[in-house]
Order: structure tokens, then C-alpha cells, then sequence
């Protein structure tokens, strides 16, 4: 006889105006209620300065990537910052019909100079103050490190400049929130790059989720490992190689955005770093780290290692009635439910899944083979493409922004509690 199964549906996937108050004890004292739940409230034209792009209000014909679609009408961006990350941005940017990178800034203006000619940008400049007052920007991209994120982003959002910011968001969570209060107050938008809450395999899980399917949300395990190739060790003045827990702000905003997509925000977090390695310049860092966390709404796990081993990601979620597997570096997505049929429960659940993960590899080998030969636009194997088409048609939409100022401000509270409750077992 089949056996039913109550559905949860947990508080942290409703609707904004659905969810209940947040009892964290971690940095509950500080939340603008101006915004809602982890939402940017900003649409086109609130707030002081000027419009963010003349004539285009939410609800415009004008959508993203749409035929309608042209350059007078595109969000003018400027980047801050033309190393490191920047060259992602441009190649993603160039995929968005409805942005145009119009100016970049660096300290090193050759180098400014340099990645201007190379992704044909018109103007380039040494300071962002210079950038300002030449140019009339909409978006902003922070690409710096994230200890010189601050000023910049200030002198945007008081120039009516909406921002775009490389995670972490910054090093410490009280920069965090005074950027996000800025932000509220000129009524501009500050998105983080936290592009994993983004990825399809992803949103297909939160979908789950609200449709009942994996019920209330225990647990969250997550794997990052870059690989031997990731880890600039000759960049010894990088910020990630100034103390031994600074790796973290590196490279754990990746998994712990997702962690707190389906969970909320930090309560307890503890951290054991090993497997220690030293730089030309003396300085020592960790390559495998197993960092535990209990969050508002359940436990969670981190392996992430660095610098050793094979690029992975993924992410286990742990339901009251089913588990989703996702390994985002393949692009495969698995579920294991419960079953009114105990007896053929294993074998129903392994051929739905091979029949599954049989379909995702072939796609995924099309995807990329059909990209390879331009028959497919790149967008599709993209990874930053999903966030930033996300940021650039919600304010045209009239939508919020997920990975806003405050999803930033947690993320890095998860970094400060690692880094304060670390332990070294060397």
C-alpha cells in the first residue's frame, strides 16, 4: 500500500513578503528595513541623482537581449580595475545587448590603457575620480580587491552610480554594512558577484524546493576545490596570502553564497585548516580546509581546498523527503526521494537518475561542442552570464537584485566567523 509523505516547504525559499523575521544572534542589531528581506528596493529614477538610464522605466518595451534592443538605449559601464577578474566581466558583458563598457579605470594606466584597446573600449583612465567627472555611467564594476572596494563604490553611489562588485563585497562586515547604507541612501543598486546562486542547477533545486518536492531543508554540504593551476602563489602581496585565514575572503564566497541561499545567514561557524604550504616570501597558507556551520534554518558543510587536486563544485541539499546533487563543474543535477514503494524504491531511483544525468551529459557535450563552432551564442556556457543578465533586466523589470548589499554582508559574516573560530592541525 503506498505510503504518503508530508511536504515542508521551507521559510528561507517563500516569497520576500512571506518570510518571517530573522533570530540570528549574528549581527541582528543591523538590518535597513528600507529594503525588505535581502531584496534591493531600488527601480529606475527612486532615490537621489539622476535616472538610471533616461526614459526607461520598469515595464518597458525594451527588454533584456530583446530584438528591440539597441546601444542609445544600453546601461554605459565602467569598470574599475582592468586585471584579474576584469577580462570575465568584459566577456559577459559583451553578451548582454542591453550594456555597453564605455570606460575603464586603473592605477596602472598602461595597463588601463592596454585592456581598453583590447575590448575596444572608448576611454580609459588612471583614477575613478577622473572616470566620473568625465563620463556619464550607470553601472559601475568594482573589480579591485576587495580591501580597496570602499572608497570607489562611495564615490559611485554618491555620483548616482549604480555598482556591480566583485565578490567578497569587502574584508570585513562593518565595511559591508556602511556600503549598503550608502547605497540605500543615494537609492542605488549594489550587487555582489556571487554568480553560483545563479547557475541553472541552482535555481532548478530552489524550484524544488518551493514546488514541495525535497520539504523542509535540513542540511547543505558543499565542495570547492580549485585545482593545482587556480592559485597564484607567485601574486605573494596578494590579499588572500596575508594571513593564514585571508583565503577564505578568496575563495569561500563561492560556497558560502550558496549556503546561504538555502539556508540564511551564520549563527556558528568553525573552521580546521592542514596541509600547510609556504610562499617565496615566507608566508604560509592552508590547502585543505573543513569548515562546519549552523545557520538559521539548518546545519551545513564545506570542503574546500586549494591549489591541489581536480576543479570541483557541488552541492548536496538534504530535505525531509528528498536530496538534490548538483555538480556544477559537469552540469549535472540528481534527486533522491522517498518512495511509496519500498520494495523497487533503489531501482526506480537509479534509473530515473542515470536516465537524467544520460540526458544532462549529451546536453552539456552539445552545449559546449556547439559553442566551440559558433553555432550557439557563448552565452549558454558562460558562467557570470546568468548574474549579470540577472542585475541589468531587474531594474528594467521592476524586480530586486538577490545578491545584493546584504546578501554580501552575510556572506562575509560566514568568512568572519571561519576566520575567528579557525584551527590549525598541522
Amino acid at each position: 500500500m503506498p505510503v504518503t509523505f508530508e511536504r515542508h516547504l521551507p521559510d528561507c525559499l517563500q516569497p520576500c513578503s512571506e518570510r518571517t523575521p530573522s533570530k540570528s544572534r549574528h549581527c541582528q542589531s543591523w538590518r535597513p528595513p528600507a529594503l525588505g528581506w535581502g531584496c534591493c528596493s531600488w527601480k529606475p529614477g527612486s532615490g537621489p541623482g539622476r535616472r538610471f538610464v533616461p526614459g526607461l522605466e520598469p515595464g518597458s518595451t525594451k527588454f533584456l537581449g530583446g530584438s528591440g534592443e539597441s546601444k542609445q538605449s544600453a546601461y554605459r559601464v565602467g569598470f574599475v580595475g582592468a586585471g584579474g577578474i576584469a577580462p570575465e566581466h568584459a566577456d559577459a558583458l559583451g553578451m548582454l545587448e542591453c550594456a555597453e563598457i564605455v570606460s575603464v579605470c586603473d592605477l596602472q594606466e598602461q595597463r588601463a590603457q592596454a585592456f581598453s584597446k583590447k575590448f575596444n573600449i572608448p576611454h580609459a583612465y588612471s583614477s575613478v575620480q577622473e572616470m566620473l567627472a568625465h563620463e556619464q555611467l550607470d553601472v559601475v564594476h568594482m573589480l579591485t580587491q576587495p580591501q580597496h572596494h570602499l572608497n570607489p563604490a562611495f564615490a559611485c553611489l554618491r555620483a548616482g552610480v549604480n555598482v556591480y562588485i566583485e565578490k567578497p563585497l569587502s574584508r570585513s562586515t562593518s565595511d559591508c554594512r556602511l556600503l549598503a547604507d550608502e547605497a540605500l541612501k543615494y537609492g542605488r543598486l549594489a550587487g555582489v558577484n556571487h554568480h553560483l546562486t545563479h547557475s541553472r542547477l541552482i535555481d532548478e533545486i530552489v524550484q524544488a524546493t518551493r514546488n514541495r518536492r525535497l520539504g523542509r531543508i535540513n542540511h547543505v554540504s558543499v565542495a570547492f576545490c580549485a585545482g593545482a593551476g587556480k592559485l597564484p602563489t607567485r601574486e605573494v602581496n596578494h590579499f588572500m596570502f596575508s594571513t593564514p585565514s585571508a583565503i577564505l575572503f578568496e575563495y569561500c564566497p563561492h560556497s558560502f553564497s550558496l549556503i546561504r541561499r538555502f539556508l540564511g545567514r551564520a549563527i556558528e561557524v568553525t573552521a580546521l585548516a592542514s596541509d600547510s604550504k609556504r610562499l617565496s616570501n615566507g608566508n604560509k597558507y592552508y590547502c585543505s580546509w573543513e569548515i562546519a556551520a549552523i545557520a538559521e534554518r539548518g546545519t551545513a558543510q564545506l570542503y574546500f581546498s586549494a591549489g591541489q587536486g581536480n576543479d570541483e563544485i557541488s552541492i548536496s541539499v538534504y530535505g525531509q523527503d528528498a536530496s538534490a546533487h548538483a555538480d556544477i563543474k559537469r552540469g549535472t543535477l540528481i534527486f533522491h526521494e522517498n518512495s511509496p514503494y519500498p520494495i523497487t524504491a533503489h531501482l526506480r531511483d537509479s534509473l530515473n537518475n542515470a536516465k537524467r544525468l544520460q540526458k544532462q551529459g549529451i546536453s552539456r557535450f552539445l552545449n559546449d561542442y556547439m559553442v566551440k563552432l559558433k553555432l550557439r551564442p557563448a552565452r549558454l556556457t558562460n558562467s557570470f552570464y546568468p548574474a549579470l543578465a540577472n542585475y541589468y533586466s531587474a531594474p528594467r523589470a521592476g524586480n530586486s537584485f538577490s545578491e545584493d548589499a546584504l546578501a554580501g554582508h552575510d556572506v562575509v559574516a560566514y568568512c568572519e566567523l571561519a576566520a575567528a573560530n579557525m584551527k590549525i592541525v598541522d
